[in-house]
């Protein structure tokens, strides 16, 4: 497959079509969509919730070889190369909430597990149905998939965080 030619929005545009998967994947969900939903420049703190909240978190190259060992980069001329953006997205719900004598409710923390595990099942299975149907392969040529991995409490939220790494075409030079 041909990657088509990107310019220097592409990243940025890769970045919110991806947003726009997550959305429509958490609609599904009975917490739905976070009305904090956006892209961010780098890895975000956690202190907001709920967020769905989508950054680039890397580029990369990838061997196009098919006998390259993987550190064969002096190749890259012969084989052509492949760009790799690395986009992660944050589902945060928040946490469930402490009583006054610190305990915290049981029927609370089902409420939240609920809502995140929901979210989880939702974005994995959305993104995937997404780069199989093709609904977000028209800005990059494939999609691979890193780890889906829970985000632990902090900053009062808990929830998800899901990796991919996108195909990109590079920059012409002039």
């Amino acid at each position: 497959m041909t990657v088509a030619v990107s310019t220097v929005d592409s990243t940025f545009l890769l970045s919110n079509a991806f947003l726009q998967v997550c959305e429509d994947a958490l609609d599904t969900t009975v917490g739905g969509v976070p009305e904090v939903s956006y892209v961010y420049p780098v890895r975000p703190p956690v202190d907001c919730c709920p967020a769905l909240v989508v950054w680039m978190g890397g580029l990369s190259e990838e061997t196009t070889s098919p006998i390259s060992p993987p550190a064969a980069s002096g190749h890259r001329a012969s084989y052509g190369r492949l760009n790799l953006v690395t986009l992660t997205v944050w589902a945060l719900r928040c946490a469930p909430p402490t009583n006054d004598d610190g305990s915290i409710s049981l029927s609370e923390i089902a409420l939240v597990a609920q809502e995140v595990q929901q979210d989880g099942w939702a974005l994995y299975n959305g993104i995937y149905k997404a780069v199989n149907d093709g609904t977000f392969l028209d800005i990059c040529s494939d999609c691979h998939f890193d780890r889906a991995v829970p985000v632990e409490e902090a900053g009062g939220c808990c929830g998800w965080q899901m990796t991919i790494r996108a195909e990109l075409g590079g920059i012409p030079n002039p």
